[in-house]
C-alpha cells in the first residue's frame, strides 16, 4: 500500500473555497473545473475540492468528523499560520497551544472542515 496522496473536500461553493484554499496554501490550482479544484501540496500530495451537490452518489456525512493536518517544523509557523488564517476569516476552533501530540491551533472553513496547523511534539 502506498501512503496517502490525495484528500478531497465536498463543499458548498466551490468559488468561494477555491479562493480561500488557495490563499491558505499560496499558490494557483494545478487542475480546476465548473465543479472541481486540485492543488498540489510541497510534499507531492494533493488536496481536492469537489462541489457537494455534484458527488456520486451523494454524500450523507456532514463536515467536521475529520481533520486535515498541515505539519511544520517550527512553533513560530504555527503561531504565523494562526494570525494569518484569522486574518482570513475563518473559524477559529481552539488558539495556538501545546498538546500531546505538539503545538497546534484548529481552524473551521465556512464548510465546516476542520483544519489544522501543527509542529510534531519530539
Amino acid at each position: 500500500m502506498t501512503a496517502q496522496s490525495m484528500s478531497l473536500l465536498y463543499v458548498s461553493n466551490i468559488t468561494r473555497s477555491r479562493e480561500l484554499y488557495q490563499q491558505l496554501l499560496g499558490q494557483e490550482p494545478l487542475q480546476e473545473s465548473a465543479d472541481f479544484v486540485m492543488f498540489k501540496l510541497d510534499d507531492g500530495a494533493m488536496l481536492s475540492l469537489l462541489n457537494r451537490a455534484s458527488v456520486k452518489p451523494g454524500v450523507i456525512a456532514e463536515p467536521g468528523a475529520a481533520e486535515i493536518v498541515f505539519l511544520v517544523q517550527e512553533a513560530s509557523a504555527v503561531d504565523k499560520g494562526f494570525a494569518s488564517w484569522q486574518a482570513l476569516g475563518l473559524n477559529m476552533l481552539l488558539p495556538p497551544q501545546q498538546m500531546p501530540f505538539g503545538y497546534t491551533f484548529l481552524a473551521q472553513d465556512a464548510d465546516g472542515h476542520r483544519l489544522r496547523i501543527c509542529q510534531p511534539g519530539r
